[in-house]
């Protein structure tokens, strides 16, 4: 309290200036942020408030702190940057195997996969 310091410094006008920059300073888009969203006081209300400031002051303290845990609860953590390609995935187990084949070996394929099947079915007990 008893310090005293400097109201405008040499950095002043150009803080002043990035409050009113012109687009597309002034929206959000992936880590750009407004000059508004800046968080200067974060550090103030994540400390203890002083018992000698006033209870306006105190509610704000908590209004903030409130807020930012809301914000820190509601945030998901980021999407893994490296994707998983399933079919690339598929392709290396023994079920999804690719061959070269042609049609009449593949209709047989079928063809004995069917009967197989049809004879697990008849043959089932019950």
């Amino acid at each position: 309290r008893g310090r005293k310091s400097e109201l405008f410094t040499e950095g002043t006008n150009d803080g002043i200036e990035l409050l009113w920059a012109p687009r597309p300073f002034n929206m959000r888009s992936g880590t750009m942020r407004r000059s508004i969203d800046v968080p200067l006081v974060s550090n103030w209300y994540k400390e203890h408030c002083p018992r000698e400031l006033p209870v306006k002051v105190r509610v704000s303290y908590q209004k903030l702190l409130k807020c930012w845990v809301l914000n820190e609860l509601h945030h998901r953590p980021p999407k893994n940057l490296n994707k998983k390609y399933l079919f690339k995935a598929f392709k290396h187990t023994k079920y999804f195997q690719s061959t070269e084949l042609d049609w009449v070996e593949a209709g047989l394929q079928v063809c004995r996969q069917g009967y197989n099947m049809l004879n697990l079915l008849i043959h089932r007990k019950t």
